[in-house]
């Protein structure tokens, strides 16, 4: 059952993958990580990671801020976070921000 209000307001969903195995100093992408929606709605996503560095292109539409840090911003409707989360990786650097 959705998750609404009287106004028929949906939240936006964030899809994420289940587990991720990740390699020292080996770049990956985020390949099932996605956000739907209300094509209108207007969301911010921050997304942190424990050790390493996140990294998105800003070239996709959304607002980014943070890209090359451990926590990355990105804002903007929900088809601009969406196509920025495709663009969205992760570098494991270990003994990286302890």
């Amino acid at each position: 059952m959705p998750i609404g209000t009287a106004n028929n307001f949906a939240f936006p969903v964030l899809t994420t993958p289940s587990f991720e195995t990740a390699l020292a100093d080996v770049t990956m992408p985020f390949a099932d990580m996605a956000v739907a929606g209300s094509d209108d709605a207007q969301v911010t996503l921050v997304v942190t990671a424990v050790r390493g560095k996140l990294s998105a292109d800003p070239a996709a539409g959304a607002v980014v801020s943070g890209s090359g840090t451990p926590t990355v911003w990105i804002g903007g409707t929900i088809d601009q976070v969406d196509a920025e989360l495709a663009t969205l990786t992760y570098a494991y650097r270990p003994g990286l921000y302890k």
